[in-house]
């Protein structure tokens, strides 16, 4: 592909269609300004929380475990879990409890309404009577001198407004209010209030304040899977609310966390000191018996054996303890499953199945239960989102359900191993003599209940430590700062894709223009277009760089000079010029062709046979009201019609009166004999016919003729119709077929074809 051809293909659409261009890109930028203005900016403000997921209730749940490293548990075991956790609605919903952040003030704008927090210019208390007054928008405006006036409705209604004093006591739809003017903040501010300003206040429910913050604006994501460090973010309008609700969610997380592990570890002493007394009372029993048994016995130690035997069992003793407790932990987690509850009201013992997979499990079915109670407020039972979340929740449920099975199951294989051991250790016992077998026995109970003993009492002086402990393993590592650039509307976002969409839709209308009008405008194009037709010539237009004299015809004249002459000695050369439409400029080029053959030296006659819209005569200046048509007509010699033109050696037949009574008679037989003699008597017939788009007749006249010239206007022929044209002309087969581009521009002229159209079916017509 040659530059020129690239130019014209690809760059000279943009360029005529670069006013356009500019215009949607200059109106994309103004209505994106407009857009972006109108906008709620939002602030984004981030801060780090590390997390540190050790068990730290060890202690009190794996009471009878054996302590080493395979029992520790990992740092990141459960860390992934925790991200969801900071977006539960629990978490939320505490977090806005320690903010108090239920009235939302607003200043109202032309457009929108923009919220106020610190920024705002005056005190507010309220006090809800009646629940249906939540999350409803009352407006109010100040009028000065310490008064608001409090609108019913719309603040364009004003007839039923209430106006009241700072602090005045006023009830409005349910809401008890009181109001004032902020002195200390009107000092700084003075412009901050002003009579006419107008604003409005609403006192959010509980689920809809929630809604508002557990939303996509709540960001939170582990900086790595190895790296127990949460990020969280969140947008809001305020920049102030953001870095608060980041800070405040943070502080909450590690609260709570705080609170469970007191609640945890008070409620394992409680426990604790159940059992310690129990069992101390077990021990004093025991030890009470075994001295009794020694005394009356006379009996004063066991052998090695014996001892040997007595740890084993008490060993295989506590760890059956241990397989118990796991096991009652398990069958309350399972019931608590099958009974469909609400699974965010119940907190399990994850490490009673030592699974994090299940932690993981459980927290999001939590999740997607706090989900669906928000989709609730806002859509039906049967709404996709509702079903979708019904059906994750039940495949959850289902999980855990197994995975508690599953363990169970285990818990119960593990335990009948251990009796196994137990029974095969009592078989040992059984063996011993009677007196050294009940002191076994009795040995038993003593050492079992004095390891029990001693295990509880260390594992109670360990959780009163810690219940001591002020220390906690999260730390917010990196608090939240006021935000100070918005991060929404993404301005370079909006302008860039306003720009390229702009942009496109300018290439759009460019090269769609350039397909729809895109005209002839070289001869190159004609020969890509129409390979199998050669241009003959090209008729120049005359500017003001075209020196005197110049014939706009010359080439092509030279070129019609070098065509083969007639077979027929003394015949004259047979031109026909046509064209595809109307205003292609055939009756131009025909009477300077005729012109510049007659200065040559040519006997030239120029015969106008476009009989329904006859222009030669007004071109030559001659008369119109008898020519052709008359031959045809009456038995006259066309000789008798020949007129003498102001150019010497130029003559000229006009089309004559053309009536319904001769269609289909202008180029009959009789009109062909006629032609046929007239070319005896000059050099050269220069025919001018109708455009053969619209009316084919002529085609017989020009199978018969020495050229065929076919006439496409520069600039004003599309290029999208050379496709056509070339089948047009394929299906006439005419031979001697020349083309030639016609460079001249003229003012269209309005034609006559139409009353004629409609009484014949043309040739096909080309759009």
């Amino acid at each position: 592909m040659t530059f020129n051809k690239e130019y014209k293909m690809i760059i000279r659409p943009l360029l005529k269609a670069s006013p356009v261009l500019i215009g949607l890109i200059t109106i994309a930028i103004l209505v994106t300004r407009r857009a972006v203005t109108y906008m709620t900016p939002e602030y984004r403000a981030g801060g780090a929380i590390k997390i540190n997921n050790l068990n730290y209730t060890q202690a009190a749940i794996n009471l009878f475990g054996e302590e080493n490293e395979k029992n520790l548990p990992r740092q990141n075991e459960n860390f992934l879990a925790e991200v969801e956790v900071f977006q539960t609605r629990d978490l939320i919903r505490k977090t806005l409890e320690n903010l108090h952040w239920e009235l939302t003030t607003y200043r109202v704008g032309d457009v929108r309404l923009s919220e106020i927090y610190e920024e705002r210019p005056f005190k507010i208390d309220y006090g809800v009577n009646d629940d249906k007054a939540l999350d409803k928008t009352i407006y109010f405006d100040y009028l000065g001198e310490g008064r608001f006036r409090f609108f019913d409705g719309s603040p364009k209604d004003s007839a039923h407004a209430t106006i009241v004093d700072q602090g005045q006591l006023i009830e409005k739809n349910g809401l008890l209010l009181t109001i004032e003017p902020d002195s200390a903040f009107l000092k700084l501010k003075p412009n901050s209030l002003k009579p006419g300003d107008l604003f409005a206040l609403k006192v959010n429910s509980e689920d809809a304040l929630i809604g508002q913050y557990k939303s996509d604006k709540l960001f939170v994501k582990p900086v790595d899977k190895e790296v127990s460090i949460i990020k969280v973010y969140f947008n809001h309008e305020l920049p102030e609310k953001a870095q608060t609700f980041v800070n405040t969610l943070m502080k909450t997380y590690i609260e709570e966390g705080r609170k469970s592990r007191e609640q945890q570890v008070a409620e394992t002493l409680e426990y604790l000191e159940k059992q310690l007394e129990v069992v101390k009372k077990r021990l004093g029993d025991a030890e009470a018996g075994l001295a009794g048994y020694r005394s009356e016995n006379q009996l004063i130690n066991s052998t090695q054996e014996t001892d040997a035997v007595l740890r084993e069992l008490t060993q295989l003793n506590l760890q059956k303890v241990d397989l118990d407790m796991k096991t009652s932990e398990l069958k309350r987690l399972q019931e608590y499953l099958l009974s469909g509850n609400s699974l965010s009201d119940f907190s399990p013992n994850f490490e009673a199945l030592s699974d994090p997979i299940f932690r993981g499990s459980y927290l999001k079915a939590q999740s997607y239960e706090e989900q669906r109670q928000d989709y609730l407020q806002k859509y039906t039972l049967q709404h996709p989102l509702i079903l979708n979340l019904d059906q994750k929740i039940k495949e959850t449920r289902a999980f855990l359900n197994e995975s508690v099975n599953s363990t169970l199951e285990n818990l119960q294989q593990k335990t009948l191993e251990l009796e196994s051991q137990i029974a095969e250790v009592n078989q040992k016992v059984e063996r011993f003599p009677e007196k050294e077998r009940q002191l076994v026995v009795l040995q038993r109970q003593v050492a079992l209940n004095e390891a029990l003993y001693n295990y509880l009492m260390r594992k109670y002086t360990e959780l009163s430590i810690m219940q001591q402990s002020d220390l906690f393993p999260h730390k917010i590592i990196e608090h939240a700062v006021r935000p100070k650039a918005t991060v929404a509307p993404n301005k370079s976002l909006y302008y860039g894709m306003a720009f390229l969409l702009a942009l496109l839709a300018g290439m759009f209308y460019a090269y769609l223009r350039s397909y729809v009008k895109e005209t002839v405008s070289s001869k190159d194009e004609l020969e890509e277009k129409l390979p199998q037709y050669p241009i003959i010539g090209e008729v120049y237009r005359l500017t003001r760089k075209t020196p005197p004299g110049f014939s706009l015809v010359s080439g092509l004249t030279a070129n019609l000079r070098d065509l083969p002459k007639p077979e027929t000695k003394g015949q004259a050369q047979l031109f026909v010029l046509s064209s595809n439409m109307p205003n292609e400029g055939k009756t131009f080029v025909s009477a300077r062709i005729a012109k510049a053959m007659a200065a040559y030296g040519y006997k030239v006659l120029l015969l106008d046979l476009d009989v329904r819209k006859p222009e030669l005569h007004e071109e030559l200046g001659m008369d119109n009201s008898d020519g052709f048509c008359e031959a045809i007509k009456s038995d006259r010699h066309a000789l008798d019609l020949v007129q003498n033109t102001s150019d010497e050696n130029l003559y000229f037949i006009p089309a004559g009166q053309y009536d319904d009574s001769l269609e289909g008679k202008v180029f009959s037989a009789k009109a062909l004999d006629i032609i046929h003699d007239l070319r005896w008597h000059f050099d050269m017939v220069i025919v001018d016919v109708a455009p053969i788009g619209l009316f084919d007749d002529s085609i017989v006249l020009m199978r018969k003729s020495t050229a065929n010239l076919f006439l496409i206007r520069k600039g004003t022929t599309r290029l999208r119709q050379l496709k056509p044209i070339n089948e047009l002309l394929d299906s006439f087969q005419i031979p001697n077929l020349y083309l030639v581009l016609n460079g001249v521009r003229q003012k269209a002229k309005k034609g006559a074809y139409a009353r004629y159209l409609k009484k014949r079916k043309p040739a096909p017509a080309l759009s």
